[in-house]
């Protein structure tokens, strides 16, 4: 069963409960204050619902008369099949997640009130009505105008490594992460160029590639790694496996990536003198068809001998994350889980994604164990095709020694 029939019949089952609770929200608003008849409440609200989710089920549809072929004509080749399906049912499905958060809210304070609630039975349900219905058009406004943003921008996103003291001598080295380039018929060539252009007006002195060239497939390998060619760095561009370089063609992927003048390395260090420092970059293979070994990892520890040690993986999975602290590493970096993609919730409280359920850190930068970690949220798409809470990036880091108690630099 192709990976995106999987993951959408796993979506299948919570979907299928917010829109059984929102459906019983909008038939009592519709009843309530629209004086509408039941039975039409009720055929109005599954014609809605069920138009809104016609992309799972033609999907499915698909699978079972075409076979493995069908997710290819939902990956954006046909834009009509995008604007009347595909965007339809994920730009619905956020608005739907997001409204029955907060609606949810609202049952939580009828029931903490429920003695005036029965006071003021009559009122109480007339304001919900309105409510739902107020509550609906709000959050509507808000996800389209931040799925809008998150998926069709880019956002460039500084953070400054604070330095040991046996690697002062690094400062101001600049280092450009980036991930999940994942090019496609959405991330197209045109994309691409412009996540070159950025990069290079950075001027970093080294890119790191966390790894996912391409989403699925071959056809786009050739031409997405043809573009990165373009990428400049002083000390090189360097490159760890993604899961989909995995699922669509490794050895392809490598060459492709060798011939554009990236530097590709599996459960291996890189040692390099750099301002006469010595670093150690390690590059693992971490994905979910492939791991290194422990075996080999404790021996990639003991030849670890740098002055600053810098591990590049694309999943920045919490044994990896374990081992990294305790190999004694002073800068993990990763892409992977796109800064969670859609990341639901309220922001500034609490954001949630299926990303938070396989890493400790999902997005930002992190100190943690003395070892600083960086998760960039990476440049293309998955699963899904928008973006929400998660804009993409290109994530540059700045080494910069300690400072003295006045802000000059030791």
């Amino acid at each position: 069963m192709p990976w995106i029939v999987s993951v959408t019949l796993t979506i299948a089952l919570p979907l299928v409960a917010v829109y059984a609770y929102l459906g019983r929200k909008f038939y009592f608003a519709l009843t309530h204050l629209r004086r509408m008849k039941r039975r039409r409440a009720a055929r109005l609200i599954v014609a809605v619902i069920l138009s809104l989710n016609l992309f799972p089920i033609l999907l499915l549809a698909s699978y079972v008369l075409i076979g493995r072929s069908a997710s290819v004509l939902y990956s954006g080749e046909r834009l009509i099949l995008d604007l009347c399906f595909v965007y339809p049912f994920w730009f619905s499905l956020v608005i739907a997640t997001e409204l029955s958060i907060i609606l949810l809210f609202s049952d939580i304070a009828k029931l903490v009130l429920l003695p005036l609630y029965r006071i003021y039975r009559a009122t109480w349900r007339r304001l919900e009505a309105t409510g739902i219905f107020l509550a609906g058009l709000l959050v509507s406004i808000y996800c389209i105008v931040v799925i809008s943003l998150n998926t069709w921008s880019i956002r460039v996103t500084r953070h400054e490594i604070p330095l040991p003291e046996s690697a002062r001598a690094l400062h101001g080295l600049r280092i450009a992460l980036i991930a999940d380039v994942q090019g496609d018929w959405r991330t197209t060539p045109d994309r691409i160029r412009s996540f070159v252009k950025i990069i290079n007006e950075e001027r970093a002195d080294m890119v790191l590639f966390a790894g996912d060239l391409i989403s699925s497939g071959t056809r786009h390998i050739a031409s997405t790694a043809g573009i990165l060619r373009s990428i400049h760095a002083p000390l090189g561009t360097i490159a760890a496996v993604g899961d989909h370089d995995i699922f669509s063609g490794k050895q392809l992927v490598w060459e492709r990536l060798t011939e554009a003048g990236f530097h590709l390395v599996e459960d291996s260090t890189i040692s390099m003198t750099l301002r006469e420092i010595d670093v150690s970059l390690t590059v693992l293979t971490h994905t979910y068809r492939q791991k290194t070994t422990p075996a080999r990892l404790q021996a990639i520890r003991d030849q670890l001998d740098g002055s600053y040690k810098i591990l590049l993986v694309h999943q920045p999975a919490n044994p990896v994350l374990e081992y990294a602290a305790e190999a004694g590493y002073d800068l993990l970096v990763a892409g992977h889980t796109h800064g969670g993609g859609i990341a639901v919730g309220i922001p500034g409280i609490k954001l949630l994604a299926p990303a938070h359920f396989e890493s400790r850190f999902v997005s930002g930068m992190h100190h943690w164990n003395n070892m600083h970690v960086v998760v960039t949220n990476g440049l293309g798409f998955t699963l899904a095709p928008i973006r929400f809470h998660a804009p993409a990036e290109i994530t540059l880091l700045e080494l910069k020694r300690p400072m003295d108690t006045d802000g000059s630099p030791i």
